[in-house]
């Protein structure tokens, strides 16, 4: 099964470990101005367990494109 699971809560309370595509919303300084975003969690297809924190921030105005790109390439493999 392909997912996305996409959270706001430092806890987890939507999975995004466990999605094949998990994105962890946050603030983050970025060029001294605050910016919303989010951390790519990546799970292997192959993989039931726990994806792992990519450490890719994701501004969240480029969250739609890179969303696309993900599932694109993920179908591409």
């Amino acid at each position: 099964m392909r997912e996305l699971r996409l959270s706001g809560c430092p806890n987890s309370c939507t999975s995004h470990q466990s999605g094949l595509f998990g994105f962890n919303g946050f603030k983050k300084m970025l060029d001294g101005k605050m910016t919303e975003g989010f951390v790519l969690w990546e799970r292997p297809a192959d993989v039931p367990a726990m994806g792992a924190d990519t450490g890719r921030f994701v501004p969240a105005v480029e969250l739609p494109d890179a969303v696309v790109r993900l599932v694109r390439d993920a179908l591409l493999r």
